[in-house]
């Protein structure tokens, strides 16, 4: 017998040579497979025309054939030398002649179909398909029929029964194709060699030659069945794919039929724009930028205010965390907030706003509008002022302080406060703090003035003037309105957050207080009840309602009269008798602000009750709160005003555009007009009534959903909260009391009112909505998984420097996949940096510039920044699970100081992540400006558009389209649109991955979904670049110029880098660097984690010629388009040998792409995986071993050291810093001479090699010594494993048959079978890498598997036989439930069997396929024997024979026993 040291030398041989002589390398496989592929073509025609020759006339024309074939291919030997070439000949080889055919299938039966819907009828000429006329007036056909299409037919494609027959013909004509020109169809193999059934091939050997040739014509017909079935599921998976990527329905109008209807909704769950059509997406988009926007230089401001705050004085930050600190803090923030809001009621207003250009030009609107005053640029250049301003509306506050006048009021308190004090020391000056604090106040108040301009800007004539006569009353309210109870949500319906309990207590004794002096006497739990009613019934004032109020604020809908009472009304009501019922009755709402502020009680007592509702709800006197709060809450109400504005005005233009083209079709019909018009517009977003409801939309009406309820219906009325009625209790008023509550919504919301699809309408009118679960039982839900998945999560990302470096560089492919990186400048890289991590680098004392501020800020509403995909994961479902909440509500001051510290270092952390992956997406978009910009200006041999010029579009058909003016804006929009569409954005990932958030799978689970959609999206993008075209001034009809082209070839090879060369190139450089065979690269695969088996893996040779690698995939991060390949290409090398075709092991390389592509979303989170590694197997965990298989305890430990176990691993799995990282790089770091260089398992870790690691880049030796037994311990667990499917299956104490048994004696070998052939592997894996055969041999001994050893090192296979227990067992069930003993009839089979599976081979081929010769034979009964069919009689001899027994009439005495296991002549039939 050969040894295993010989066996290893002969596999290798033809690969050493192969290496010296003509290394091919996969891309020269690769190249050589597809060459091959195309050569095949012909050669699968000739050999099926050779067959059908040789079954008539009994000649052997088809080998004849093969020889030639196999002197013309060249390639083909290159092509099998790696797995990739494989693959691409066998694609190559069905792709192209399957795709033609099913092209020309689908023309074929479309025609057809209209040829019969005609009355006309189908025929073939006879004359080629060149030539033939298909039908009746339809057009003749092109080659391979790939003819236009009439009317006829294209309407017919519409119908579903169309579409099915299409695709029908399509599949019908590509299965034909298949099973004609592929080369080799028993090379190629089917997926009935996976899974057996009738397109199993038939391999036999031998036979006449029209035997050969019957088996091949048969084969070639399996392999066309099955292509046709595959054609059909991938052109229907296909289209099902691309409608997945583009979205529902997007044309305004309801969809009527149910199966559409059920269909456009599941796709919707997955689309970007969910339930909206694309406009309102873009609407709601809109908002939210320009409200994030907002929202960001308010917090800029009041950091910049505050920095300011501690520039007072050196200890200052340390001074406010004590007691008397805080209180200082206070009152200078209180100050700061009655000067920042003062003075608001008096602006003043102009009829006229600036322009873009006047908004750029640097001058205040009082300046332009001043006639005495010149105005000149910097240059000193004339400005003309009529392009900066337009009619309008605008208010401007007035300035804090004029210029040369002294501060007074509250400017004057909060400047006097800001003098310098002992306990804090002397810092910066104190007059440059108030200047500086000054400046920032006024930028805040302009901020104001302009969103309440654009409020104003959207009112009507009449409301204008009432929008100005209640500013002066309620503005301030209006914008000091921050409290705990809302927690600064200002919009919608309002989330009233808990309260504490020490606060409630403190209330509700003052209330008890104040009931007993005014003589009523409450028992505490009603006072209780009267505490939540108060706090529930809080509200703000919903948007600026200046008809029903002209204040704003904290309103409470339900407030005890006592609470409401002057002072002279308590004392008559005590005086005159009143019942006491009276004073605790609730009287309607009541502002917070009209609220007496203290009352004297009868027996002389104060009752400070404004102060008592402001603690209760926690309001705000913080102005740096003010700051954010009031900014955030006049943007919504603007922001939103605004943009839907826009809505109402696209909404008419639409309307017009359907009434144009419905009135066309009424004219000329409906071919014409699509003719003239194109197809029909999409419907408006929105509309005035019901009869335009039904016009423009179609279906049914409905009613919005309210209070979380779903909405019916198609369409229905848009119904916005109000302070008259909640939505949720708007029909139990009376109609009087709808119609001024809708009239109160229309001024917070001017689409109030109006109809529109239920899908937009739920986003325009609850898209802020958050639905609160408070059930016990999501509860503990939450609190068990979602609040430590949360933390993990945070720990893991934000947390860990680690990750912030690979997060930095890794986005960088994000700009080499649109081709941005290799083609931009280093201007942009500085302006990417200043904007985004450099003002964060700790002590530089760089700060961004205003510039830069406003920058960012435009970025920010142009939905470029602030998107990353892995960070808004995190931050929404931190937000879910209210993190910091509770503690952060805690009394005890140094747990408080504690947590807002880590507060402050999370905060930092965030927005350094934030910003990492901010600077690679400014820098795209920087680039992306530019070269849009040179492309169209700088056209070769043209002129190229000007500036101010209409960018016109040619489209496919000829006709024209405006895209808009060349100028700055339309490049910036445009560059915007192709970062937010093609680089990760979490605004575009869908709402059902979004919601995986909450499941106890995934981890960041939105990136590899916003992967998938970017990656799609920039080859469609490069491919539509690069044939767009337009039409320059002065060209004539049919002139146009394709200025993109070359941005599309740059994007196209920006993705073939990124995804493929780059990673491709590393491996192949590292392989030549260092030597490394491809056989090398195969042994490390089989010796990696199982989450890098089918990574980009680098192969790294360390001086002691051992090898580590680096897995390239956690840098790179289009992995996931590669791996899927990877995969395909290591199970088909894995399965090259197992000689029955390369189809199963694709279709096996593809269950496992799909498997590692679904990974990432249905794999546990890091926390509940580690819960389950140490919970009890009874309650689904796995008892202590990890998902890898690794123990983490003794079973037979201490119950102490088994806790200590527990509580480490989810220690080690929770961790932040990336602490494994890190405590590797002080290991590494550690002297030669130190005893802590070594790990607890006496590793030594190189410090080179761990700083690499730091940017993901660490090369992870291979340990196949260690690694060899645990793939001894898997085999034995494998072992058992596979006898247990005989014992399992026929030891269940019932009857059984002997058909039963050798049924599961085939299975428990073929299962056995395969667990050898895998440690074969895993052995000859181990001495590629290294491992001595002695040293193999000793670890399988140690474990008790040396006689293992001793058969795989002759690389047979040694089956299984069962044991005398087994056999008594047997004996023992059978004599138990009195029947025959089924294994005195199986077991000479089984011995046979054994006989036969001894001589398998392990190296090569696969398990045999063994036929049961009692198949098809009656089941045991509890009967009498005799009635039973008689069983073969045992046999004795040593080459046994069955005599005298039928199954189901069919003699056996012509057969020996193998012939009777392998029935049919299969032995040399293989499955993997």
């Amino acid at each position: 017998m050969a040894t295993l040291d010989e066996l290893l030398k002969d596999q290798l041989k033809d690969t050493t040579k192969q290496d010296d002589d003509d290394d091919a390398g996969i891309i020269r496989s690769t190249l050589s497979g597809i060459v091959s592929g195309v050569i095949k073509i012909p050669e699968g025609a000739f050999s099926l025309g050779a067959s059908i020759i040789d079954l008539g006339l009994g000649t052997n024309t088809a080998a004849t054939v093969e020889k030639v074939f196999d002197k013309i291919n060249i390639f083909e030997e290159a092509a099998e030398d790696t797995a990739a070439g494989k693959i691409a000949e066998l694609i190559v080889n069905i792709g192209v002649p399957g795709g033609i055919a099913f092209k020309a299938g689908k023309n074929l039966a479309k025609t057809a179909l209209s040829a019969k819907k005609a009355g006309t009828y189908f025929s073939l000429t006879g004359k080629g398909l060149e030539a033939d006329v298909i039908s009746k007036g339809v057009p003749k056909a092109t080659k391979f029929n790939i003819a236009p299409i009439n009317k006829e037919v294209q309407e017919f494609a519409l119908n579903k029964k169309g579409k099915v027959l299409e695709y029908a013909g399509g599949a019908g004509l590509g299965g034909i194709a298949e099973g004609v020109f592929v080369g080799d169809v028993e090379d190629a193999g089917t997926l009935g060699d996976f899974i057996g059934g009738p397109t199993k091939m038939n391999r036999e050997e031998g036979g006449t030659n029209r035997q050969r040739a019957k088996r091949e014509l048969g084969n070639r017909l399996k392999f066309g069945t099955e292509g046709g079935v595959f054609t059909a599921a991938l052109g229907v998976g296909g289209v099902g794919f691309n409608k997945l990527r583009k979205g529902p329905s997007d044309s305004g109008r309801a969809i009527t039929d149910p199966m559409e209807k059920f269909w456009n909704t599941q796709f919707s769950r997955f689309s970007k724009k969910g339930y909206k059509t694309q406009d309102v997406f873009d609407v709601t988009e809109a908002i939210r930028t320009s409200t994030m926007a907002d929202e960001r230089l308010s917090i800029l401001g009041a950091e910049t205010i505050e920095s300011e705050l501690y520039k007072l004085g050196p200890k200052m930050e340390k001074y406010w965390t004590t007691k008397e600190g805080a209180k200082d803090l206070a009152k200078k923030k209180e100050l700061l907030n009655n000067a920042l809001v003062e003075n608001l009621d008096n602006p003043d207003y102009f009829t006229k706003q600036l322009t873009k250009e006047g908004q750029d030009s640097g001058f205040t609107i009082k300046q332009i509008l001043d006639d005495n005053k010149v105005l000149r640029n910097k240059t000193g250049d004339l400005v003309e002022k009529a392009p900066l301003i337009e009619d309008g509306f605008t208010v401007k506050f007035k300035p804090l302080l004029k210029q040369g006048e002294e501060p007074t009021g509250s400017l004057k308190k909060f400047y006097d406060e800001l003098g310098s004090n002992d306990a804090y020391g002397r810092g910066a000056p104190v007059d440059e703090v108030k200047d500086s604090i000054r400046l920032q106040m006024e930028a805040i108040r302009n901020r104001w003035g302009d969103m309440f301009s654009i409020y104003g800007n959207t009112l009507t004539k009449g409301n204008l003037a009432s929008f100005k006569k209640v500013l002066k009353t309620k503005v301030g309210d209006f914008l000091d309105s921050g409290s705990e109870i809302f927690k600064n949500k200002t919009m919608g319906n309002l989330l009233i957050n808990p309260v504490s309990r020490p606060v409630v207590n403190e209330v509700a004794d003052e209330i008890q207080r104040v009931t007993k002096a005014l003589n009523l006497d409450l028992p505490r739990n009603e006072i209780d009840d009267m505490v939540e009613t108060i706090y529930n019934s809080a509200t703000l004032e919903k948007g600026f309602d200046f008809q029903k109020y002209d204040k704003s604020g904290i309103y409470f809908n339900q407030l005890p009269n006592f609470f409401r009472y002057t002072e002279k009304s308590l004392g008559d009501a005590i005086t005159n008798g009143i019942k006491s019922s009276n004073l605790t009755k609730y009287g309607g709402a009541g502002n917070l602000a009209d609220i007496t502020k203290e009352v004297r009680l009868p027996d002389g007592s104060i009752f400070n009750r404004k102060e008592l509702l402001e603690k209760l709800v926690g309001k705000s006197k913080d102005g740096l709160n003010t700051v954010v709060t009031g900014t955030t809450r006049l943007s919504n109400l603007a922001r939103r005003a605004e943009v839907n504005n826009e809505v109402i005005k696209n909404a008419a233009r639409q309307k017009v555009a359907v009434d144009n083209w419905l009135t066309s079709v009424d004219n000329i019909g409906e071919e014409a007009t699509i003719k003239k018009l194109g197809q029909k517009p999409n419907a408006p977003m929105a509309v005035d009534t019901v009869e335009d409801a039904k016009k423009y939309f179609g279906g049914v009406g409905g009613r919005m959903g309210t209070n979380g309820g779903k909405s019916t219906g198609d369409w229905v009325e848009m119904r916005f909260d109000s302070d008259i009625a909640p939505v949720h209790g708007l029909e139990k008023l009376s109609v009087g009391a709808i119609k001024a509550s809708e009239e109160s919504a229309r001024l917070t919301n001017n689409l109030a009112g109006k109809f529109s699809l239920v899908g937009n309408a739920d986003a325009l009118v609850r898209g802020d909505i958050v639905n609160k679960n408070n059930g016990l039982g999501y509860t503990l839900y939450k609190n068990a998984f979602l609040y430590p998945k949360a933390g993990v999560q945070l720990a893991k990302t934000v947390l860990g420097p680690v990750t912030h470096a690979r997060n930095f560089l890794s986005a960088a492919a994000f700009a080499g996949a649109n081709g941005v990186l290799l083609n931009n400048d280093l201007k942009s890289l500085r302006t990417a940096w200043d904007t985004t991590l450099g003002p964060l680098i700790p002590f530089s004392g760089k700060k961004m510039s205003p510039d830069g501020a406003l920058f960012y800020d435009k970025l920010l509403k142009l939905g470029v920044v602030n998107s990353n995909v892995s960070q808004g994961d995190l931050i929404r479902l931190l937000k879910d699970v209210d993190f910091g909440g509770t503690l952060g509500n805690l009394k005890n001051r140094s747990l408080n100081n504690i947590m807002g510290n880590f507060s402050k270092i999370k905060r930092y952390a965030q927005d350094a992540y934030t910003a990492e992956d901010d600077f690679w997406k400014i820098f795209t978009w920087l680039g992306e400006k530019t070269r849009l910009e040179k492309s169209l200006s700088e056209i070769p041999n043209q002129k190229g558009l000007a500036i101010g010029e209409p960018i016109i579009q040619v489209l496919d058909d000829g006709s024209l389209k405006n895209l808009g003016k060349f100028n700055e804006d339309w490049l910036e929009k445009r560059a915007a649109d192709l970062v937010r569409n093609n680089v990760p954005n979490y605004a575009y990932v869908s709402e059902f991955v979004k919601g995986l958030r909450k499941w106890p799978v995934g981890n960041f689970v939105s990136f590899p979904a916003e992967m998938m959609r970017t990656s799609t999206n920039i080859v469609e993008t490069a491919l539509k670049e690069i044939n767009f075209k337009i039409k320059l001034p002065g060209m004539g009809p049919g002139e146009f110029v394709k200025p993109f082209a070359s941005i599309g070839k740059q994007r196209l090879r920006g993705m073939a880098l990124t995804s493929v060369v780059v990673p491709t190139s590393l491996v192949m450089g590292a392989q030549m660097l260092y030597e490394v065979t491809e056989d090398e690269i195969n042994a490390l695969r089989r010796y990696v984690p199982k989450w890098s088996k089918n990574s980009t893996l680098i192969p790294v040779r360390n001086e002691d010629d051992s090898l580590s690698y680096i897995d390239f995939s956690n840098m790179n991060a289009y992995d996931l388009l590669s791996r899927p390949f990877q995969t395909v290409i290591n199970a088909v090398d894995e399965g090259r040998t197992d000689g029955d075709g390369i189809m199963d092991d694709f279709i096996r390389g593809l269950a496992t792409a799909t498997q590692e592509i679904m990974s990432p979303f249905v794999s546990a989170s890091i926390w509940t995986e580690a819960v389950q590694d140490i919970s009890p197997s009874r309650l689904g965990g796995r008892g202590g071993i990890d998902v890898d298989g690794r123990r983490l305890w003794n079973p037979n430990d201490t119950i102490g050291n088994k806790l200590w176990s527990q509580i480490k691993h989810i220690g080690e799995a929770v961790a932040p810093l990336n602490w494994m990282q890190l405590k590797r790089l002080g290991l590494a770091a550690s002297s030669k001479d130190s005893e802590n260089r070594f790990d607890q398992y006496g590793r030594e870790y190189t410090l080179g090699k761990e700083l690499a690691g730091m940017v993901g880049m660490r090369a992870v030796d291979v340990n196949p010594a260690q690694g060899i037994k645990y793939k001894i311990t898997d085999y034995q667990r494998n072992v058992r494993n596979s006898r247990s499917l005989f014992t399992g299956r026929t030891l269940r104490g019932g009857p059984e048959t002997p058909e039963d048994v050798i049924d599961a004696y085939i299975n428990a070998n073929r299962a056995l079978y395969l667990s050898n052939r895998e440690l074969y592997k895993d052995i000859l894996a181990a001495k590629e890498l290294g491992l001595s055969e002695d040293s193999v041999e000793s670890s399988m001994k140690e474990r008790g598997a040396g006689s293992t050893y001793r058969y795989l090192s002759q690389g047979i296979f040694k089956p299984y036989t069962i044991s005398r227990a087994v056999k008594d067992l047997f004996r023992k069930n059978a004599e138990k439930i009195g029947v025959s003993n089924p294994l005195d009839a199986a077991e000479d089979i089984m011995n046979a069997i054994a006989d036969r599976l001894s001589n398998t081979s392990i190296v090569e081929g696969g398990f045999p396929i063994i036929e049961n010769p009692f198949k098809d034979m009656p089941a045991a009964t509890l009967g009498e024997v005799a009635n039973v069919a008689p069983l073969p009689a045992n046999v004795t001899s040593a080459t046994p024979s069955l005599t005298g027994v039928n199954v189901n009439g069919s003699p056996f005495e012509s057969l020996n026993l193998s012939q009777k296991i392998t029935k049919d002549n299969t032995l040399d039939t293989f499955i993997p």
